[in-house]
């Protein structure tokens, strides 16, 4: 019986590690780097640097940039090995092993950290696409999300070498037709899992990648009853805080407010005005070719900042009747526009991968949920809906509620 994953021997047993300690080396490297290279071009140019300024080429002050920089860089080092040294290397031991693509994905993890009764995690697992393109001596690697769900848990106390910790269990079902994990290549897709403190005061959060193939295999200890039932329960509550559905007549109404994608939304605002910033800046010194840095840093800039504006701003109204589907946007409270489809030309509603948003290590993917017509058009229904397994219990309680068919294809 063929084996893929015993051919990485980070996968030869269920005992899977995170790549904490090799993150924390790396950024401990690149911060000594950057701060020495950025410390003798600032000591060896300070004279030039004073003289530009004093003539009033104030851009020159730009470079007091590097050695902020360099502060912020070492000062996540030190964070990082902080952490490191207060956890460990906190392995995922998996059970089933490896996870079943088709079954369930479940393990623990045991930390040094006592037990209490009010400790709080969140777990993601997480489907990915990396790709690697070569063009003349660049290369550029994209990653992906596919697919995404979080993942039910429990804590419970647990005896270490170092006394008395917390274990923290996880189980939950992997829907079948997803891509299995594979080799690193150009193209290829990987699996994993992250859990985090939702207390930021205990700094816990780590990511494994794990060995996922097609099966049918289920963990030998599920969750306790009353785990899932919380895990249920919170669904439900972030579901009803997400959409705020409400009952009006004969109608069902959904209201997608900004506060969905409020930090993606503020991270392109910022991250774009910077670029609009830049594109100013280079405005103002002379040079060949300077103009098109200037245009594609001012246009892309001034794009991605329209676009997060847009987004903090941007509201969705849906209304389901037995006879039609009634779509309002709106834009900070200001009616944009309005309509009414035919419920009869209605086959079913699917799910779409929108935006995600990286900070750290953890990956936020957004879903949208549409409504496919008989002529191919796809009506919004909602956005902003952070993982596929929110997304898709989101369909399945329109469905109850409404009669709409749910199209689970992934």
């Amino acid at each position: 019986m063929s084996k893929p994953w015993l051919s990485r021997k980070e996968w030869s047993s269920p005992t899977i590690y995170s790549g904490a300690k090799l993150g924390m080396i790396v950024m401990w490297v690149f911060a000594v780097l950057f701060s020495g290279v950025s410390s003798l071009v600032l000591i060896s140019g300070l004279d030039q640097i004073m003289a530009d300024f004093e003539r009033g080429e104030y851009l020159v002050a730009l470079v007091l940039l590097f050695p902020l920089a360099s502060i912020f860089l070492l000062r996540q080092a030190w964070v990082m090995t902080r952490d490191w040294l207060r956890y460990g290397r906190t392995p995922f031991q998996m059970e089933p092993y490896p996870g079943a693509i088709g079954g369930q994905m479940g393990g623990h993890v045991d930390l040094k950290l006592k037990f209490s009764e009010d400790l709080r995690f969140e777990a993601n697992l997480t489907l990915c696409r990396r790709v690697t393109r070569n063009s003349g001596k660049e290369t550029k690697v994209s990653e992906s999300v596919v697919w995404q769900r979080s993942v039910p848990l429990h804590c419970e106390p647990c005896l270490m070498e170092s006394g008395s910790g917390t274990r923290v269990r996880l189980v939950t079902d992997v829907p079948e037709g997803l891509a299995e994990s594979e080799e690193p290549d150009s193209n290829f897709h990987l699996w994993r899992l992250s859990l985090k403190a939702t207390d930021k005061s205990l700094r816990f959060n780590r990511v494994w990648e794990l060995p996922m193939f097609a099966g049918a295999a289920q963990a030998s200890k599920p969750l306790p009853n009353l785990a899932q039932a919380a895990y249920e329960e919170q669904q439900l509550d972030a579901l009803d805080e997400l959409t705020q559905i409400t009952q009006q007549g004969d109608s069902i109404w959904m209201r997608f407010t900004p506060t969905n994608t409020r930090k993606m939304s503020v991270f392109m605002t910022i991250f774009g005005a910077i670029f609009l910033s830049v594109g100013i800046g280079m405005a103002q010194v002379d040079g060949p070719m300077l103009w098109l840095f200037v245009f594609v840093f001012g246009t892309l800039g001034l794009l991605i900042m329209l676009f997060g504006i847009y987004g903090l701003g941007k509201e969705l109204r849906i209304g389901i009747s037995p006879a039609s589907v009634t779509v309002k946007r709106f834009w900070f409270g200001r009616s944009l526009s309005g309509r009414d489809y035919s419920r009869s030309q209605a086959l079913h509603m699917t799910t779409e991968a929108g935006g995600s948003m990286t900070m750290g290590t953890e990956t936020i993917q957004y879903y949208k949920l549409k409504l496919v017509m008989k002529d191919g058009k796809k009506i919004p229904l909602g956005f902003g809906i952070d993982g596929y397994g929110k997304a898709e219990k989101l369909a399945q309680q329109l469905s109850a509620l409404t009669g709409l068919e749910f199209s689970s294809k992934h």
